[in-house]
């Protein structure tokens, strides 16, 4: 199966000549050469905390769009959308074999990602994505 990503909706701004997939793919590429070869036994005591916090940053990044990415995944193959969903395209029998065909990942673990995507999206108040950057304003330290 061969992934693309989606048109650019028409009354948005261009898209760059390049997709999305082509960024991840390179951030994937750029990461490996990073720490591929890092023998993390012999960084000092605050390189080795500043990496664990810098991974852990982009872990967090990375399982948030991984479980937005499944739950809309999840979504598209629901059985209810007929000969539309995703999981019917592909020749699956539901959403959940779908999404293990597809992330190589055991049943259970699409089941989990599933749940909690549902329940985070779920929880999320419409206001978030809206209020985020006037308070990200707090985080800043105050420019004297």
């Amino acid at each position: 199966m061969t992934l693309a990503a989606p048109p650019a909706a028409s009354d948005s701004m261009p898209e760059p000549s390049f997709s999305r997939v082509e960024v991840i793919l390179q951030a994937d590429a750029l990461l490996a050469s990073v720490v591929d070869g890092v023998r993390f036994g012999q960084l000092d005591d605050s390189e080795a905390v500043a990496v664990m916090a810098a991974l852990e940053c982009l872990g967090r990044k990375v399982d948030g769009a991984r479980l937005r990415a499944t739950t809309d995944i999840g979504a598209r193959a629901e059985t209810d959308l007929g000969s539309g969903s995703l999981a019917y395209k592909n020749g699956c029998r539901n959403r959940v074999d779908f999404i293990t065909q597809l992330a190589g990942i055991s049943a259970r673990e699409a089941k989990r990602r599933l749940k909690l995507g549902e329940t985070a999206v779920e929880r999320t108040p419409p206001w978030t994505a809206r209020a985020r950057p006037l308070l990200d304003h707090r985080r800043r330290p105050q420019q004297r």
